[in-house]
């Protein structure tokens, strides 16, 4: 159950990333401060996060942090995502690296343990100018063996071509950035200001694709925190806001669908909502959007239903004292209930369509509903192919 909207930063750097950074800057983001970090994210009321170092991966503090969160005091990091920054030459021709964040499926710890290794394995990175190749970057990728987010940073419009200042941007390190995206090797943009922000969305609205766009501290210096360091000032305000539950699978379905799921205030609109149902000593907070009650027949999604809709049934009485089910309401919502029972009376009567139906749009005749179902099948076959197509795309840019 999606129960609220969590925050998330998934640009964080410790004292791994070093060798990138002038002496002394990031000394103090370390293992044994950790407990600075935490405070100042908990202080931020930030869910979900990453410790994405370049090009390395510091599999002891990743381990540390997630010991630390699991046992409080910090309640509200729900969450760390294992991830790396990398610097890859996506294209031959161009002379710019693009930086790549990835983060991983955290469900193998044996896997998580050894991602430093498989880097490794490829290359190990030690001079803040060398990047890796796209056959590298990939192989990598291949060697460590779980699932991965590739989300690459984009300081300027995708149509900028920012070159001589070096932003490690998708733009700049490739000839077509769209083409990039279109083909699905990358899964979000990073972006750093809100300005940059609203240019991707035009040139994502232009291009008619649906992509998320994601913003992280980019935290250097701890002590700094939501700021990259004590000189440069970044407002917590600028952290990405989204609707999912604080896993890899809750970001990875996020990302699917970033027009729903993204930056949603936690309330709307809607003042007048039904947003919790108690069972016993559990609570389950519902959305103020749509939200969906599944269980297999008898598990009591009817009877749900019915005491969200204030009725009394007799034959339920066991149920309800056993469970002690109460409902929370916000406001003075008002409710309907149809059953499926009901819904199926109608189409054998003729009388589902009946323009009078408090249930239903106005719908005048049968062939217009006939045809607004041919339409809604046609478009859902054409979001398969073009989804189809885009894999097939984004496999033969793997080879």
């Amino acid at each position: 159950m999606l129960n609220r909207n969590i925050k998330i930063d998934l640009h964080i750097h410790s004292k791994a990333s070093a060798y990138k950074e002038a002496n002394g800057y990031v000394d103090e983001s370390k293992i044994e401060n950790v407990d600075v970090l935490l405070s100042k994210l908990q202080e931020n009321n930030v869910n979900l996060i990453s410790i994405t170092d370049h090009n390395c991966f510091d599999y002891e503090l990743y381990k540390k942090i997630k010991e630390l969160i699991s046992k409080g005091p910090y309640i509200d990091i729900k969450n760390i995502l294992p991830g790396v920054e990398f610097d890859v030459k996506l294209e031959d021709n161009s002379n710019i690296a693009c930086h790549i964040i990835c983060i991983f499926d955290d469900c193998n710890v044996e896997i998580i343990s050894k991602i430093q290794s498989k880097i490794e394995e490829v290359r190990k990175i030690e001079n803040k100018d060398e990047y890796y190749t796209l056959n590298e970057f990939e192989n990598i990728l291949y060697k460590i063996g779980t699932s991965v987010l590739l989300i690459a940073h984009q300081k300027s419009d995708l149509e900028v071509k920012e070159t001589f200042k070096n932003h490690h941007s998708l733009s700049e390190a490739v000839e077509n950035p769209k083409e990039w995206i279109k083909t699905g090797f990358i899964n979000a943009l990073e972006y750093q200001k809100p300005r940059v922000q609203g240019m991707i969305k035009n040139n994502l609205k232009e291009m008619k694709t649906k992509f998320a766009t994601i913003t992280g501290s980019d935290c250097h210096v701890w002590s700094a925190y939501p700021n990259k360091d004590d000189k440069i000032k970044k407002g917590k305000e600028y952290l990405t806001t989204i609707k999912c539950l604080p896993t890899f699978k809750g970001l990875v379905l996020s990302l699917t669908s970033p027009e729903t799921r993204f930056e949603r205030s936690d309330e709307g609109n809607n003042l007048n909502y039904i947003n919790e149902i108690k069972l016993g000593d559990k609570s389950y907070e519902l959305s103020t959007g749509i939200n969906a009650i599944i269980g297999e027949n008898g598990a009591g999604k009817s009877y749900i239903l019915g005491k969200l809709n204030g009725e009394e049934d007799r034959k339920y009485k066991k149920i309800d004292d056993i469970n002690n089910i109460k409902i929370s309401k916000v406001g003075n919502p008002t409710t309907n209930k149809i059953s499926q029972g009901e819904i199926i009376e109608k189409v054998k009567s003729g009388n589902l369509l009946d323009n009078d139906s408090e249930f239903y749009d106005e719908i005048p005749t049968i062939n217009e509903f006939k045809n607004n179902i041919i339409d809604f099948v046609n478009n859902l076959k054409k979001y398969v192919e073009e989804r189809i197509k885009k894999r097939e795309n984004q496999d033969k840019a793997i080879v």
